[in-house]
Parts: C-alpha cells; structure tokens; sequence
C-alpha cells in the first residue's frame, strides 16, 4: 500500500527539521570548537611566553657559572 499524500507531506516535514536541527547542532559543535582552539592557542602563547623567561634565566645562570669558573689575572 503506498503512502498517502499526507504521509508524504509529514515524512517530508519531518525530515527537514531533521536536517535543521542537525545543521544547527553541527554549527553549534563547530562555535564551540573554535571557542577552545582559542583558549588553546592563548594557552601556547603563554607557554611561549614562560618558556623564554626561564630559557633567559638559564643563560644568565651558565655565564655567571662561567664567570665563576674562569680564572682572572
């Protein structure tokens, strides 16, 4: 027995809100998505920015530990 034209009718409504609500929920996945790539990336950034500082600190210690080391005359 074939569906009738009502059927038809609901099917397809049913369908297109399907695809909307899905569509709507892949936008909302991908907001969400970039919204923690950008806490990330300010998360490396910061890293950068603390790893310099002892990086920094480290070749301040090696020459003083040099100066130390070597004799002067």
């Amino acid at each position: 027995m074939a569906p009738s034209s009502s059927k038809k009718q609901r099917l397809a409504l049913l369908n297109a809100s399907s695809r909307s609500k899905k569509q709507a929920n892949e936008v909302q996945t991908e907001a969400v998505a970039l919204e923690k790539l950008k806490e990330l990336e300010q998360c490396i950034g910061e890293l950068e920015s603390e790893s310099e500082k002892v990086f920094r600190s480290l070749v301040q210690t090696r020459v003083s530990l040099l100066n130390i080391h070597t004799p002067t005359f």
